[in-house]
């Protein structure tokens, strides 16, 4: 099964909205970013140390692509793997 990086970014975009805004700021203050595509729609984008009081901070999903592109080429793998293991 085949996935674009539009449809990995998609499934990524519906589980942010999907997320309470406590587990939303966890993320944010955790990749120290804000907001999943435009920065100032972030929780509490003033108390992220990378936005600082004039909030030019990265938006999470700029920071995220990479490693949601790597997640699900490494679950796709895993999958090829097992699925010749049995």
């Amino acid at each position: 099964l085949a996935v674009t990086e539009d449809q990995e970014l998609e499934f990524a975009h519906k589980g942010w909205n999907a997320s309470s805004p406590e587990l939303k700021f966890e993320a944010e203050q955790f990749f120290q970013c804000c907001g999943f595509e435009i920065a100032n729609e972030g929780v509490r984008c003033s108390e992220i140390a990378a936005c600082g009081e004039s909030l030019t901070c990265p938006t999470c999903q700029g920071l995220l692509k990479g490693r949601i592109n790597k997640a699900f080429n490494s679950a796709g793998g895993f999958g090829l793997f097992f699925s010749f293991t049995e």
